[in-house]
């Protein structure tokens, strides 16, 4: 049973969140929390709202973006975006690195690209 209980926890295990250093930016955090909370549901569950994650990012500088990405924290991820707060804990980044291709995940990268070297 030892075994068993150390290799679930190995597989679920979550990285301890570093914030990014917050650099100016005209988001309140309300409003920070708002578009994690919505990027977070365009990702969620069976299927991935592409449009909507590209569209609401491409409007974020970079001081705002990483507002965004502090408020959106991790959380868990069990595969397929199906989220049910068990699963391995992952950033923002990882969530999209998981959810979009290799083209719109680089797009996404290329962006922030002073951010996540």
């Amino acid at each position: 049973l030892i075994p068993f209980i150390v290799l679930i926890w190995w597989i679920f295990r979550g990285g301890v969140f570093k914030p990014l250093k917050e650099k100016g930016g005209d988001l309140n955090q309300e409003q920070a929390d708002f578009i994690a909370n919505e990027l977070w549901l365009a990702m969620e569950g069976m299927g991935t709202d592409e449009a909507k994650i590209l569209g609401t990012i491409s409007a974020l500088n970079e001081a705002n973006f990483i507002k965004v990405y502090n408020a959106f924290g991790v959380k868990g991820y069990f595969g397929w975006g199906a989220s049910y707060q068990i699963g391995q804990e992952m950033n923002l980044m990882e969530w999209l690195y998981q959810e979009l291709d290799e083209i719109q995940f680089n797009i996404i990268k290329m962006r922030y690209k002073n951010i996540f070297v």
